[in-house]
């Protein structure tokens, strides 16, 4: 994961909260949490259609870092909720991000899209 867990502008508070908790409730203990989510269009990153897919989750921390990403989206932070709010880290386990994606949206733009999962305790 990248450096920028704590990056300004990254957490969204009661509203991305929420969802947490909501996943969390829909999820029974001993199963899979999965958080799927856009990080940035490649209308404010267009470097990233040429980027290579190995290349991807390091693109998404130097944007990231930039803070260009969509608000409440950052997944260093996400990441960071789960693992070290008490809300949260005492529920799941084996919070892990998946290498992210380029999710096509449409035909001239795509989304870097990212996945969390954890399993619930």
């Amino acid at each position: 994961m990248g450096p920028v867990r704590g990056a300004p502008g990254a957490r969204d508070g009661d509203s991305r909260d929420r969802r947490f908790d909501h996943g969390r409730r829909l999820t029974r203990r001993g199963g899979t949490l999965v958080l799927v989510s856009d990080v940035v269009s490649t209308t404010t990153a267009p470097e990233l259609a040429g980027t290579p897919p190995g290349q991807l989750e390091a693109e998404m921390a130097q944007l990231v870092a930039a803070r260009n990403f969509f608000t409440g989206t950052n997944p260093y932070c996400l990441v960071g909720l789960l693992e070290d709010d008490p809300r949260f880290s005492n529920l799941v386990a084996d919070v892990r991000l998946v290498d992210p994606w380029l999710w096509p949206v449409t035909a001239d733009r795509r989304h870097l899209t990212y996945a969390i999962v954890a399993h619930r305790v």
